[in-house]
């Protein structure tokens, strides 16, 4: 790998943990997180990422010791941006099963 395609590697695990860490908070804190389409693209982009195989491809470099010691990335963490994606499906099937409309009907 050469030192363009990592530093490319950095840019990236930089730009998409803003994003990771930008859902995981509204995830936690917004009550209109599943109507928020801004976060459904960021999910859907997060998805991505993970489903790819550039999130294993960037933990491989990860685990190398090919990043600098300084670069955050939880989004590398073998569990976090996975766990997450799956909270949020379930938070969604919550909300659109037989619970979650009797919910809304009766506005609780």
């Amino acid at each position: 790998m050469t030192n363009e395609e990592i530093e490319y590697a950095i840019e990236r695990i930089e730009h998409l943990e803003r994003i990771f860490d930008e859902v995981q908070n509204s995830f936690k804190n917004d009550q209109n997180f599943l109507e928020n389409k801004k976060m459904e693209v960021k999910v859907s982009l997060l998805t991505q990422y993970l489903e790819s195989g550039q999130w294993l491809r960037d933990f491989e470099l990860d685990e190398k010791g090919k990043f600098p010691s300084g670069l955050k990335r939880g989004i590398l963490s073998e569990d976090g941006l996975y766990n997450l994606i799956a909270d949020i499906e379930q938070a969604k099937r919550k909300k659109s099963g037989f619970i979650g409309k009797i919910r809304k009907i009766f506005g609780l």
